[in-house]
């Protein structure tokens, strides 16, 4: 994902050609950093960035969802591939095929990612997801 003229762009390609179709979707977690006064979209500081070191096996398919705590939301998240070792990318074969903000109510307050084998092997590799969060009821600093 890249910065462009007030927006964001996003690309995806195959590294390995696959017979299976896919598509990207992208999602948008805004917030108001700047406003003076005190707004139902404005965030405080970063409080948390949590991170869930995924189970480093050979399952074909794996999941994580991270919830913020309460009284902060979801500004970001991510999620990557990782072989035994460490390294990424992770196995030919492996790819990331949801990686979303999610809520329980209005505000996003967690972050959802998955992967899975595209082509099976029996790789150790892990799903890593993180998300950051901000608080809601801060308001702006005086």
């Amino acid at each position: 994902m890249r910065h462009l003229k007030g927006s964001f762009v996003a690309a995806a390609r195959e590294v390995n050609p696959v017979t299976v179709d896919w598509t990207l979707h992208i999602a948008a977690v805004c917030a108001n950093v700047s406003t003076e006064t005190n707004t139902a979209d404005y965030v405080g500081d970063i409080l948390s960035s949590t991170s869930d070191p995924g189970t480093t096996d050979s399952s074909a398919v794996k999941s994580s969802t991270l919830n913020c705590d309460q009284n902060t939301r979801a500004i970001g998240g991510g999620a990557r591939v990782r072989d035994v070792n460490g390294n990424v990318p992770g196995p030919v074969g492996v790819a990331i095929t949801e990686s979303r903000p999610g809520s329980t109510g209005e505000a996003p307050t967690q972050w959802t990612a998955e992967a899975r084998e595209i082509t099976p092997t029996d790789k150790f590799w892990a799903l890593d997801t993180t998300v950051v969060c901000v608080d809601t009821g801060a308001g702006p600093p005086q």
